[in-house]
């Protein structure tokens, strides 16, 4: 009981809500797809990815880093791949970045420990 009531509390066990917006820029299509991995590009962009959205959202680099990882892991459970050429595809994530960011920051999933 008390591990769930953890879990409940730091929003461990929600729901994929990244999905919808990580579609909008991979795919797992191959004949869609290009051959860049989506895990590997979020990892190349990663940097230019955290420094952008901070400033943005007023959040700090830390919990965006960690909401990368979070991303890096699904996508690569997903097996995506990228949609649209480089530069478009960094353009469009960061977006995606910060609006995930915002809603995070709203949902209240980025308490710290107790």
């Amino acid at each position: 009981k008390y591990y769930e009531e953890k879990r409940n509390y730091y929003g461990l066990d929600h729901p994929d809500i990244y999905d919808v917006q990580l579609f909008k820029i991979f795919t797992n299509t191959p004949e869609q797809g290009q051959k860049m991995k989506a895990a590997t590009f979020v990892r190349k962009i990663r940097k230019d990815a955290r420094r952008a959205v901070a400033p943005w959202t007023g959040t700090y680099q830390y919990t965006i880093n960690q909401l990368l990882d979070e991303i890096i892991f699904r996508v690569d459970e997903l097996n995506l791949r990228l949609r649209h050429p480089f530069n478009e595809s960094k353009y469009r994530f960061i977006s995606m970045l910060t609006l995930v960011t915002t809603e995070y920051i709203h949902s209240g999933n980025n308490r710290l420990p107790r």
